[in-house]
């Protein structure tokens, strides 16, 4: 479905009560106008035109529209009378990117401007669907909707100096100042961005806009709106604020107003008190945001102050983001299993997530977000783990993992868009120390007869001695290589403790230049009569090996029951 809004001069004689559009297939259609809304106080009303299409599939469509003439005088464009009127939009259909809802103007483009003053001016672009906005100038387009030859922009009118800008975040323009008096045409672009499932972001539409700037002669200065910084709150949060907004002229009233995504929203909408008009004026914002309000863009409101000039009121524009993040999933739990961490979570306030995301780092951190920041940094040291997809599966079993190591978590919500929510606070957890652990396997010598490797292992701290008594020993065992030690070249005394001091050993006599030795320990109980557990292999790696070395690296890895 698409719509058309045109706004036209009332008592004009030429009149459209259709209008063609090319679907940017090859094919066109003549869309009826469906609604005129009459603009009190001017002469001048904006019309409605809606139609529908089907695409006969995937692809990226540029829609168009073109009107026979523009002004006759337009400063900026010659022989504008003859030079047709085109807008565009690309439309994108893909099922990387989804479903798309075009952007939608909030604010009339009808805005005149006094000559050598400040002129401003935002036309309050909306996204239903949440995505990231960008706004550039571009050329009038005309005839084919090319660019017009020979086109200028406002401030390329041989004139004295000025400036004519669009802010590319804000899409207010700024125009400072007006130095000839008469009709100029502009025209702008909003594309919108989509953040993909794999971080990175995808243009999936833009929309154009053409409109008229008439330059008068008059005596006006622009209103003041004081600086707004933009904000963030968690959902569930109150969130209210003054604007204040004034006049250099003290005849002049001044009326506030505002408008923006917040207003639009089904669910909860903000609300302005705009205080009656008068040369100094407070209005107050509020919105009682909840979990359908986050996403990952920011929310646009844009606050208009409007003076009451004659013949032209002046207009002055302040645009605020706010960012309304989720709450953290709560009460998360990590439980040692025999081989693995069980993970366990609440979804917290905010039921509308997609999924959540799990972190893991070795050791606490400590972490506690500061005001809004969303997701686990990497200046914490923690890694990603996993995805986990759908709002109610709220566990995850992490099996890589390693005895005697302690594991701390964090998760975080995920939401359709790719908005992450805080993250929960840190939960840690470690498998219990029952078997021996290698902590230490490198070469020592090297030397083709005659090296050696040096072997340390801890005792198995965890372990319940009333069910697996000692006396307790230790059996060492080597292997060529990476896999299988299974060649017995140690055997340790008895020792009635659990913490036995015979933990180390140097293995002599060894190949140590041409390749790695692995090893693998073993603990017994019962007066090494009954096996308990045995270390993983740690194996030797071999970094650097000339006649003259002596000292290699090392490595080693942790065990399992």
């Amino acid at each position: 479905h698409v719509s058309i809004i045109t706004h036209t001069k009332t008592s004009a004689p030429a009149d459209r009560p259709e209008l063609e559009i090319f679907w940017g297939d090859g094919t066109s259609d003549t869309l009826p106008r469906t609604q005129i809304i009459n603009i009190p106080g001017s002469d001048a009303q904006q019309n409605l035109y809606e139609g529908s299409h089907l695409f006969s599939g995937p692809g990226v469509y540029i829609l168009s529209m073109e009107d026979p003439n523009r002004n006759e005088g337009v400063l900026n464009i010659i022989n504008s009378v003859n030079v047709p009127f085109c807008v565009k939009t690309m439309l994108v259909i893909s099922p990387l990117t989804g479903g798309n809802c075009s952007v939608r103007f909030l604010n009339s483009p009808l805005q005149d401007a006094c000559r050598q003053s400040l002129w401003v001016h935002n036309p309050g672009a909306f996204d239903s669907d949440g995505d990231s906005l960008s706004y550039e100038l571009i050329p009038c387009s005309g005839a084919g909707c090319a660019t017009i030859p020979g086109y200028l922009y406002p401030d390329q009118v041989p004139a004295p100096a000025n400036t004519f800008s669009m802010d590319p975040l804000t899409g207010t323009i700024t125009w400072n100042t007006p130095q000839l008096i008469g009709e100029y045409n502009i025209a702008f672009r909003v594309r919108e961005w989509r953040r993909l499932g794999n971080g990175n972001y995808q243009e999936v539409g833009w929309v154009t806009r053409d409109m008229q700037i008439t330059v008068k002669p008059c005596n006006n200065q622009t209103p003041v709106i004081a600086d707004l910084p933009d904000t963030c709150v968690v959902a569930g949060t109150f969130l209210a604020f003054n604007v204040a907004a004034s006049d250099p002229d003290p005849t002049q009233s001044i009326t506030l107003t505002s408008l923006g995504g917040p207003y639009q929203v089904p669910n909860s909408p903000a609300s302005f008190l705009s205080p009656p008009p008068a040369n100094t004026v407070n209005g107050v914002f509020s919105w009682n945001t909840n979990c359908s309000h986050v996403r990952l863009a920011p929310w646009q409101v844009v606050f208009r102050a409007q003076d009451n000039g004659v013949p032209v009121p002046l207009e002055n524009y302040e645009t605020v983001n706010i960012r309304i993040v989720s709450p953290p999933p709560l009460n998360p739990t990590v439980v040692p299993q025999a081989n693995s961490l069980l993970l366990n979570w609440e979804p917290g306030i905010c039921g509308n997530m997609t999924g959540y995301r799990l972190y893991r780092r070795v050791g606490a951190y400590g972490f506690t977000p500061a005001h809004c920041e969303t997701g686990v940094p990497a200046y914490t040291g923690y890694q990603f783990l996993a995805a986990v997809n759908g709002a109610a599966n709220t566990t995850y079993t992490d099996n890589a993992v390693l005895f005697g190591v302690e594991y701390c978590y964090m998760v975080t919500a995920v939401f359709a868009d790719g908005a992450e929510s805080l993250a929960s606070v840190e939960f840690c957890a470690f498998l219990d120390r029952s078997v021996p652990l290698i902590t230490h396997a490198s070469v020592g010598i090297t030397d083709i007869s005659a090296g050696q490797d040096t072997v340390r292992w801890t005792n198995a701290i965890d372990l319940d001695t009333l069910t697996r008594p000692g006396p307790y020993q230790f059996r060492l065992y080597r292997g060529d290589g990476f896999t299988g030690a299974n060649t017995l070249i140690h055997t340790s005394t008895l020792h009635p403790f659990l913490l036995h001091p015979d933990t180390a050993f140097i293995d002599i006599g060894l190949d140590t230049r041409t390749g790695p030795h692995v090893y693998r320990v073993e603990l017994f109980g019962d007066g090494g009569t009954t096996l308990i557990g045995s270390s993983d292999p740690a194996s030797t790696v071999l970094l650097s090996a000339t006649p003259n070395d002596q000292l290699v690296a090392l490595t080693w890895a942790a065990n399992t029951p």
